[in-house]
């Protein structure tokens, strides 16, 4: 039987199985209510309960309305809403249902919702449907799904089962299996979780262990491909692991030569040796004014063009060392 009742948005609690760190707000998704509710006035879709538990009550679904609400109005406002009797199981449900419909392709949140589950069967028995695993491992192969059993299937079954329609038994195990990695420390949780869709996760999970990445490889990984796709291959996370895995060994740089310590003293004999080079051609010159262009004094020439050659070589390396030339 469902009431209507008039309640203040100070006194609602989020459904106890939705745990917000784990499952993000919307921004955009808030913005646009808040806009519609200030525009219309309405604002109504949500559900609430009255647990036995505690004097307040908990919704079951409707937490964006509600965040909304709470946003334009921080000093609480009286809303009236349907409150109906509810159990734990039909809130779970309620909760996984709404979250599949918003993020059903967030690891992040299918694996929340599958630990949540997971816990809450194993603390009612009651409600876990069984099966027999044969029929399981058939029903996987004429499905052409290849898959390594992690626990028993029939666990994967038993939440696909319980959580309804949209909730595949390969997405279940998948999502138990990372789980299990995350909790023996071989997974990064915020590295898989970055990524957007499951089957993204599946593939980095895959890769993880393929190479063997420990967690700061796993997050290079993971911030270097283009994580914010809802379609990464595993070919891109391979490549991308290998080259972080076992990075090409890069030339070392070559140092560049400071200059040297007796430079001022290189630059005096250079001087030095600029005015015996120009002393050669005054003699040079002198020759040829004395006996024109007809005979050339062979010994000063040759004086002269050893000189210019050393002059060239001392020249050519102070600039090197100076970094003036390559």
């Amino acid at each position: 039987m469902i009431t209507r009742m008039k309640l203040n948005t100070r006194d609602l609690a989020p459904n106890p199985f939705r745990d917000i760190k784990n499952y993000p707000f919307d921004k955009e998704k808030i913005e646009n209510l808040k806009n519609s509710i200030s525009e219309t006035g309405f604002w109504d879709n949500i559900l609430a309960r009255k647990p036995e538990y505690a004097n307040y009550y908990e919704i079951a679904y409707g937490h964006h309305r509600l965040e909304a609400l709470r946003q334009l109005f921080p000093d609480g406002l009286d809303v009236e809403i349907p409150v109906k009797e509810l159990d734990d199981s039909t809130m779970l449900r309620i909760m996984a249902n709404e979250n599949m419909e918003m993020w059903s392709l967030s690891p992040r949140v299918v694996d929340e919702t599958v630990r949540v589950t997971q816990s809450y069967l194993d603390e009612h028995p009651d409600e876990v449907r069984t099966k027999d695993e044969q029929l399981t491992r058939s029903r996987d192969r004429a499905h052409g799904h290849n898959l390594t059993f992690y626990r028993s299937d029939k666990e994967a079954f038993q939440i696909a089962e319980f959580l309804g329609k949209g909730w595949s038994e390969e997405r279940v195990y998948n999502s138990l299996k990372r789980l299990q990695l995350i909790e023996e420390k071989i997974i990064d949780k915020r590295a898989v979780h970055s990524f957007k869709s499951t089957e993204a996760a599946d593939n980095f999970t895959k890769v993880v262990q393929d190479h063997g990445l420990t967690k700061t490889q796993q997050r290079k990984v993971a911030s270097e491909i283009n994580a914010s796709s809802k379609n990464v291959g595993k070919s891109i996370i391979d490549a991308t692991a290998r080259s972080i895995k076992y990075p090409v060994a890069q030339k070392p740089k070559k140092s560049k030569k400071k200059l040297p310590t007796d430079f001022d003293q290189s630059m005096a004999d250079l001087a030095s040796d600029i005015r015996a080079v120009n002393k050669s051609l005054d003699n040079l010159y002198s020759v040829l004014n004395e006996h024109g262009q007809i005979v050339v004094d062979k010994i000063v020439a040759l004086n002269l063009t050893t000189s210019m050659k050393s002059l060239y070589y001392k020249v050519e390396k102070i600039l090197k060392e100076s970094h003036q030339i390559d």
